[in-house]
């Protein structure tokens, strides 16, 4: 009788493993993406609870443990061996995909490249930046760009341009004259800005006329030096005539702009734009410091005007002691309270009647009767 109990026993405890490790199976199929970690914290839960029903109690509460030989329970129960061998190492995860940079979709379409007649025929590509040229001597960037930001003297001015007349066999170099029926036709500012343009072409002559001598130098001899200062005086005067270029336009800007913003203006210096680069960050700091100034300024209060002005309501006089009050109603409007005023009839002048009225004389009353 214990025997066969213990047998019966010992089947539903293999079976009820069975199910256990099944069931695990079908698990470990559907999660295969779990680490090893995690698989072996689930394969210890299973040792336990396959422990944990082994040693379930009857219904009295005791646990049947019969006296067994080893080979009784070698033969009907698996080992600690056999149960690590049936049960599967996890399988390695595959490798996490390299992220795509940044900027760069997932999916890009390598374009193949075009053919070279159909490259020819789209045209060149235009350049977005300035091109610059071939680097001058360092020697001639020194001469040049203090010219370039303040201008010729006026005494070296009308000194190299005396030294550069117009040749004579090349007058249109000399800027035209404004004609003077067309002079008295038009008005003052237009014969003023034509002034201007006039000078401004004067020197641009003068420093043509420059170059020309130092080409007719090299021409017909060999005085480098003669030519050398001829070509530095004409890039002089085309120099200072770009300076005056740029004050012409920083004059037509000004006028648009406010006054507090002009004082900062008159101390910069242009550079590649023509106010500087730096003018952000000049409007920054003279804002900064205004702010701050208004700060430590002292408040002062505006004085307090007072002006007499008709006050509506009717001010209470102070107590005369026995004193008869004013009257309730105003003497003006009438009715209750205070005299009526009348209005005065205003006066007509006298006019002579055309006819005179008749005059009335009292008559004597007659005698009583006796």
């Amino acid at each position: 009788m214990p025997k066969r109990s213990f047998d019966e026993k010992m089947e539903y405890y293999l079976q009820k493993m069975e199910k256990i490790r099944e069931k695990h199976r079908r698990k470990r199929r559907r999660l295969d993406s779990f680490s090893s970690d995690e698989e072996k914290t689930d394969n210890v839960q299973e040792g336990e609870t396959s422990m944990v029903h082994l040693t379930e109690p009857d219904r009295d509460g005791a646990v049947p443990l019969p006296d067994l030989d080893e080979h009784s329970i070698a033969t009907s129960s698996p080992t600690m061996d056999e149960r690590n061998t049936q049960i599967d190492l996890p399988l390695p995860l595959p490798p996490a995909p390299t992220p795509a940079p940044a900027g760069v979709p997932l999916e890009t379409e390598i374009c193949p490249p075009l053919d070279p007649e159909i490259l020819s025929a789209l045209g060149e590509a235009t350049d977005s930046g300035p091109t610059w040229g071939q680097e001058i001597h360092n020697n001639l960037t020194q001469l040049w760009l203090p010219l370039l930001k303040t201008g010729m003297d006026k005494e070296v001015r009308e000194k190299v341009f005396k030294q550069y007349l117009i040749p004579s066999n090349c007058t249109l170099l000399q800027a035209p004259k404004l004609n003077i029926e067309i002079s008295a036709a038009v008005i003052e500012m237009v014969r003023l800005r034509d002034k201007k343009v006039e000078a401004m072409q004067q020197q641009l002559g003068t420093g043509i006329t420059a170059i020309s001598r130092a080409m007719s130098t090299l021409l017909t001899s060999d005085n480098k030096i003669d030519a050398i200062k001829m070509l530095s005086d004409s890039c002089r005067i085309l120099c200072d005539l770009h300076h005056h270029e740029t004050q012409a336009r920083i004059k037509m800007i000004t006028p648009g702009l406010a006054k507090p913003f002009l004082n900062l203006i008159q101390e910069s210096e242009r550079d590649e734009t023509l106010f500087g680069v730096s003018l952000p960050e000049k409007i920054k700091a003279s804002k900064t410091i205004e702010k701050q100034g208004l700060q430590i300024k002292k408040t002062v209060p505006p004085p307090r005007s007072n002006p007499i002005a008709p006050s509506t309501s009717v001010a209470r006089q102070p107590f005369q002691g026995n004193w008869t009050g004013p009257p309730r109603y105003s003497t003006n409007r009438g009715g209750r309270g205070g005299h009526r005023k009348f209005p005065t009839p205003s006066r007509r002048p006298a006019t002579t009647p055309l006819v005179q009225p008749k005059s009335y004389q009292s008559k004597s009353r007659a005698p009583p009767r006796p």
